[in-house]
C-alpha cells in the first residue's frame, strides 16, 4: 500500500450572528480550550486556537483517517 506524504491544514472559523461582541473576555480561554479538545479528539491535531470576543479561529492538521 503506498504512503500519503501531504498535509493539510484546515483553518475553521466560528463566528456569532450579530457583529456586536458575545463571547464573555472570561470565557475565551475556557473556550479555546474546549475547542482544541474537539478537535484532538477526532484523531486531528490542533496547531493554534484564538479568537477575540465574536469569532474563533481554529487551525488543524487534518488526520490521516479521515477523507477529503
Amino acid at each position: 500500500m503506498s504512503q500519503s506524504l501531504c498535509k493539510i491544514y484546515l483553518h475553521v472559523i466560528f463566528h456569532i450572528k450579530s457583529t456586536c461582541p458575545k463571547i464573555k473576555e472570561d470565557d475565551l480561554n475556557r473556550l479555546h480550550a474546549y475547542l482544541g479538545q474537539l478537535v484532538n479528539g477526532t484523531g486531528c491535531q490542533t496547531i493554534r486556537v484564538g479568537g477575540v470576543d465574536d469569532h474563533v479561529h481554529a487551525l488543524m492538521l487534518l488526520s490521516r483517517n479521515y477523507m477529503v
